[in-house]
């Protein structure tokens, strides 16, 4: 009997062990997949943006020469101008791309204070105030890099499109949690528009595609005159 009660023992230490080395296994594998998908969306980030770059340079500095021999200096130097203005934004769009990738940039609230700072910088030169409002309950949620990443460049263009278009007097960004989900609400006071009549550009597509990816939808709201509202809710990573 003791025999017996000592091999299904034995039996039963096995068959968890077994059952605990499977999960850690597929757990191992699973985060190699999420690693390898984040390295191809970085890898396809970098191309677009540097291969767009270098594109934009190429056509501006051949325009440009062909202005000079022309004798038209003064659209040659609007032309040169616009190769050091799409170079500082690559810098910057490279900028960004390291900061997300960076270990030391885990923690959510160091990317509330990256949201706060660029903010500030892009409204107030245009007399607009920026209110940031954010969960202290999320404040040291660990976010994966392609959470971080996403979430910090819509954020971002939603903040650059409202400087730019808006004329807005007031700019807010809210970031919470809410359930087992974050959501994210972008609200400014400006001229708005009509999405009926209304072609996308580049900025709003990038933005419902990293919605996308995040797992939510991208939800906007605007109307003539009076502003407009940007939301997204996405499931609360977990970590590991």
């Amino acid at each position: 009997m003791e025999t017996s009660t000592l091999f299904y023992f034995s039996a039963l230490v096995l068959f968890f062990a077994t059952g605990i080395l499977a999960y850690l296994s597929m757990k191992r594998i699973r985060m190699l997949k999420q690693l390898h998908q984040t390295r191809l969306n970085i890898a396809s980030d970098l191309h677009d943006e540097i291969g767009a770059a270098l594109s934009s340079i190429s056509f501006f500095s051949e325009a440009g020469k062909i202005n000079l021999s022309k004798g038209h200096t003064d659209e040659a130097a609007q032309l040169f101008s616009r190769i050091g203005s799409t170079s500082r934004e690559t810098i910057e769009s490279m900028g960004d791309i390291v900061w997300v990738v960076h270990p030391k940039n885990d923690q959510i609230d160091r990317l509330f204070h990256r949201l706060s700072a660029f903010g500030k910088e892009m409204l107030t030169s245009r007399n607009t105030a920026f209110y940031f409002y954010t969960d202290p309950h999320i404040a040291h949620t660990v976010l994966p890099v392609e959470y971080r990443k996403n979430l910090y460049l819509i954020c971002k263009e939603a903040i650059h499109n409202a400087a730019k278009y808006a004329s807005a007097k007031n700019v807010e960004l809210l970031i919470k949690k809410n359930k087992n989900k974050i959501l994210v609400v972008i609200r400014d006071d400006g001229t708005g528009f009509d999405t009926s009549h209304f072609h996308e550009g580049n900025g709003l597509v990038n933005m419902r595609v990293r919605a996308a990816r995040l797992g939510s939808s991208f939800i906007l709201d605007t109307h003539p005159g009076r502003g407009t509202v940007i939301s997204l809710e996405f499931l609360y990573p977990q970590n590991g």
